[in-house]
């Protein structure tokens, strides 16, 4: 039985959810804040999935942006790493939050598609710290299973990769040869 205090925490869109959040995870982790934050669109799941074991081992806020629009940016943040390519975090995004944070605070791993930037993010999370013992991996075509378990994955310190639904594709093979 699960018991203890509840918080909501919501917004009236998945971008004010996520400031929220990302005030929530600063306030909460305290001195131990390191500053730093993931930057996704917030127009899909892939990117923001994959950084999610790094984002709770680390404890590091996502924030979610719409196409060619600016994340909200907590006043603690000082560096960010862009997840995936131009095509879904664009320049636009990339020069606004470099204006802000200044060109040596931004760095961008993304990869050809949703799964070789999967694959990128989590050889990011091994630089972090994390590794690849007790790697998951899961479908790249729908969140839920990722959702799941890229919490748990943060909790051991692992990583997550991304892969179709019915075969393991180039980028997750390659990390096991």
């Amino acid at each position: 039985v699960l018991s203890g205090d509840v918080t909501r925490i919501a917004g009236a869109s998945r971008y004010e959810t996520a400031d929220k959040v990302a005030d929530e995870v600063i306030r909460l982790a305290g001195d131990a804040y390191s500053g730093d934050a993931f930057v996704a669109t917030g127009a899909n799941f892939p990117d923001a999935l994959g950084a999610s074991p790094i984002a709770a081992s680390k404890i590091t806020p996502i924030l979610l942006t719409p196409k060619n629009g600016m994340p909200y940016l907590p006043s603690k943040v000082e560096s960010v790493v862009i997840l995936g390519g131009t095509g879904v975090v664009t320049d636009v995004t990339q020069d606004a939050i470099e204006r802000e944070l200044g060109i040596s605070e931004v760095t961008r791993v993304g990869g050809a598609d949703r799964f070789d930037t999967a694959a990128q993010v989590a050889d990011y999370g091994v630089t972090q710290g994390l590794h690849w013992d007790g790697v998951g991996i899961a479908t790249g075509q729908a969140f839920p299973d990722a959702l799941s378990g890229g919490a748990m994955l943060g909790s051991f310190d692992s990583v997550l990769l991304l892969t179709r639904s019915d075969s393991l594709v180039e980028p997750v093979e390659k990390r096991f040869s």
